[in-house]
């Protein structure tokens, strides 16, 4: 192996270099691809992580709160089959997630 120093910028026009071993310039661009791709895709994974958890612990018992003090019981079904849309989706997108990570550390 071979250590490349490097050059390059972020998406927010920082520059950043460093030095790394690698087979050849095109294996090190590649990892340095496959690394800001893991980058955003753990950014994501934590921000629909979030989102989920706020639905389950935030929002289902606000909903339920509310429906028991005025007595909404059919807007309340209304909410929480929203609400159970937003978890449902979030999940997905958490469980697409880990598998994108997944698969994406696993290049060769």
């Amino acid at each position: 192996m071979t250590t490349f120093a490097w050059v390059g910028r972020t998406r927010t026009g920082q520059i950043v270099k460093g030095e790394r071993a690698a087979d050849s310039r095109e294996s090190l661009t590649d990892a340095l691809r496959r690394e800001q791709i893991l980058v955003h895709l753990r950014k994501q994974l934590e921000a629909h992580r979030v989102e989920l958890a706020r639905l389950r612990d935030e929002i289902a018992p606000m909903i339920a709160t509310v429906v028991a003090e005025k007595g909404l019981k059919r807007e309340g079904m209304m909410w929480e089959l929203v609400r159970e849309l937003g978890e449902r989706s979030e999940q997905a997108v958490v469980s697409w997630l880990e598998d994108a990570i997944h698969r994406v550390e696993t290049l060769s």
